[in-house]
């Protein structure tokens, strides 16, 4: 691994670049983890019962972010970084932006409110960070639906505020509490003690040309569904994704993609026969659901399974991509993969003998779940916050030439 030869001159000094990743890796990873958890516990995707946890996980990367750089201006660095890896992950440019927005206008509010204290500082950065990032519901609102006037839809998003708020704050509540005793906690928390399972490899190229063409069709999956019209057009394209996740090596990954979107169809199928009492409906409802989003979930399938996190940061370094964005980026690359095997770890240690998943662990046992998933990997990370917080060797980067994004250990 080469050690970068830092220069001074960016906004940014390195301390802070590396805490900014540190912070997307936990608004990635733990935000993973609780919306596909809670997804498929429930069998659907409902904005509204992931809100509050989701808003939890922010509002502590965030709290850990300013609380430990103790500057807000490091939240508009990551809501850039938040806002590309969302793109990555779902290929919707408006979240992106939305993302990029809501960082920019919490980053200004916790300006403004600089002299009331770092920890009043970062309960409003992240308040107002999950308000407007929340306003993803209104834009999906009116691209994906045919009637935007729907009462149903509005409150559902307006049911979201209070549960962001209050997630938001906890979340901050919850850094302080892990900064103050995360150097109690170090000693039990050896990492060399900690048998990790060995995942197996993707099976596609390592290439940030096939990279990039896995992010090219992650987009067309999101955007492309939103603006067809015609049956016959939505299956030609769902077919097509098909066809592309045979040829990107999906065999089993393609099976259980297909059993979740039936578990999903069975979930809301059986809710809006016992509303309506109307077949018809359900029959719509199945299509729309295999049509419009089976393209989505085979795309990111092909992600998951087929590029390794790195090789996104090989393709932004050849697309020029500064410098500022690329270390960030670096960190949680390297991080996801790791997060990953101690998840693994943990659910088998938590699972003992019996051989639920983690769904049905959440739903059976969410206490002790949280406490051998969650507490570990956020323990880990307070402890690299604090680290990288304690080294005195700040420089700088600049530029997507410097020798910052040439130095990163890829």
């Amino acid at each position: 691994m080469r050690t970068p030869t830092l220069k001074p001159g960016c906004i940014f000094t390195a301390s802070e670049l590396r805490a900014v990743g540190l912070a997307a890796t936990v608004m990635v990873v733990l935000g993973t983890i609780v919306i596909v958890g809670i997804t498929l516990a429930f069998g659907h995707y409902n904005s509204l019962l992931h809100s509050g946890p989701k808003a939890l996980t922010d509002g502590l990367a965030i709290g850990l972010l300013v609380l430990t750089q103790r500057r807000a201006r490091c939240v508009l660095l990551l809501g850039a970084v938040y806002g590309l890896v969302m793109l990555m992950q779902i290929g919707l440019p408006y979240v992106a932006v939305i993302m990029v927005i809501a960082a920019s206008l919490a980053a200004v509010a916790g300006w403004m409110a600089k002299r009331s204290g770092m920890f009043a500082t970062a309960v409003i950065v992240a308040v107002v960070f999950e308000l407007l990032a929340g306003f993803t519901a209104p834009v999906k609102i009116l691209l994906a639906t045919s009637d935007a006037r729907e009462p149903v839809l509005w409150a559902l998003w307006l049911g979201e505020w209070p549960l962001r708020i209050v997630g938001a704050v906890l979340g901050v509540v919850l850094a302080r509490r892990m900064l103050r005793r995360t150097d109690v906690a170090m000693p039990s928390q050896a990492p060399s003690q900690v048998s990790l399972p060995t995942l197996a490899q993707p099976r596609a190229t390592r290439s940030a040309t096939f990279a990039g063409v896995v992010v090219c069709a992650i987009m067309i999956a999101g955007l492309v569904p939103m603006m067809l019209h015609s049956w016959l057009a939505l299956a030609i394209l769902a077919a097509a994704f098909v066809v592309y996740g045979l040829l990107a090596g999906l065999r089993m990954s393609l099976v259980r993609v297909l059993l979740a979107m039936v578990w999903g169809w069975a979930t809301f199928a059986l809710a809006s026969y016992l509303w309506h009492r109307d077949v018809d409906r359900v029959i719509d409802l199945a299509r729309t659901l295999v049509l419009r989003f089976l393209p989505m979930a085979i795309a990111a399938a092909v992600m998951v399974r087929c590029v390794r996190p790195v090789t996104f940061v090989r393709l932004l370094r050849r697309l020029r991509t500064p410098g500022v964005i690329l270390l960030p980026l670096a960190a949680v690359a390297r991080a996801i993969p790791r997060a990953q095997r101690q998840l693994h770890a943990a659910l088998a240690e938590c699972r003992g003998k019996s051989a639920r998943s983690l769904p049905g662990m959440l739903l059976r046992h969410p206490i002790k779940t949280i406490r051998s998933t969650f507490v570990p990997l956020t323990l880990e990370l307070t402890r690299e916050f604090k680290q990288v917080h304690a080294k005195s060797g700040e420089a700088a980067c600049r530029g997507p030439h410097s020798d910052l994004a040439k130095g990163l250990p890829l």
